[in-house]
């Protein structure tokens, strides 16, 4: 297994890609899944690299509600782009996968947790978010304090 230490997302993961990439990246997700999202879901991505590491983050939903998975590697030299983002790429691509056949089951926690992928330590975690209640939420702790 590589390198498991926990990821330092800034200081590994400096720069986003080119909007180009993640337009392709974002278009072939919402392509491949179309048929698992509901008419106003939508499949999006952020991601970053560093000379080698990679960040990707999934959300999978809509305005009020999504869920949102993260995803790092890094000491991942010799990939086909930069950082090891390909790698992410087709660990998330797997991910989805289980994600829709599971019925939208995610077996990956709050924190990020390491896991082997093609002799790489993948850093993988998820969150559900519902919009919505969070900003009620806030609203009334702001207005109770």
């Amino acid at each position: 297994m590589a390198n498991i230490l926990k990821p330092d997302l800034e200081k590994e993961t400096p720069f986003f890609i080119s909007s180009d990439l993640k337009n392709d990246i974002t278009l072939l997700l919402n392509k491949h899944y179309r048929f698992f999202l509901k008419a106003h879901e939508s499949i999006s991505i952020s991601a970053k690299t560093g000379d080698k590491a990679s960040w990707v983050k999934t959300q999978i939903g809509d305005l009020n509600q999504a869920h949102v998975f993260e995803f790092f590697i890094n000491d991942c030299e010799g990939s086909d782009l930069l950082g090891g983002l390909d790698l992410l790429i087709d660990y998330l691509d797997g991910v989805l996968n289980e994600f829709f056949k599971e019925d939208r089951n995610a077996f990956f926690p709050l924190d990020f947790t390491p896991h082997l992928f093609e002799d790489h330590t993948i850093w993988a975690r998820h969150e559900f978010h519902n919009f919505k209640a969070e900003s009620l939420a806030s609203e009334l702790l702001k207005k109770a304090s």
